[in-house]
């Protein structure tokens, strides 16, 4: 039923380690927001006019992470899918 699930445990701490290496950034005039691939921020910068406008710098921040997670997603992935030798189905 769980076929080689004591291989995929194995192989575990790799796959974490390969994921907390994978750095992806997004960024706009206002804001840049820095994330690993586990989906972790490892930064958010802001411009130094970024508080002029606080409307502004909401949708900027939304934007940024938005983007980030998608870039951090679909990395991940595919690094998954190198080291488990198989396409993912999402």
């Amino acid at each position: 039923m769980f076929g080689n699930l004591g291989g995929l445990l194995g192989i575990w701490p790799g796959i974490r380690e390969a994921l907390a290496s994978i750095v992806v950034e997004a960024s706009n005039d206002l804001v840049r927001v820095t994330m690993d691939g586990q989906q972790k921020v490892l930064q958010v910068k802001l411009a130094e006019d970024a508080g002029k406008d606080p409307a502004a710098l909401e949708d900027a921040l939304a934007e940024c992470f938005d983007r980030v997670i998608v870039d951090a997603r679909v990395k991940a992935k595919a690094q998954l899918e190198r080291q488990l030798g198989f396409k993912l189905p999402f």
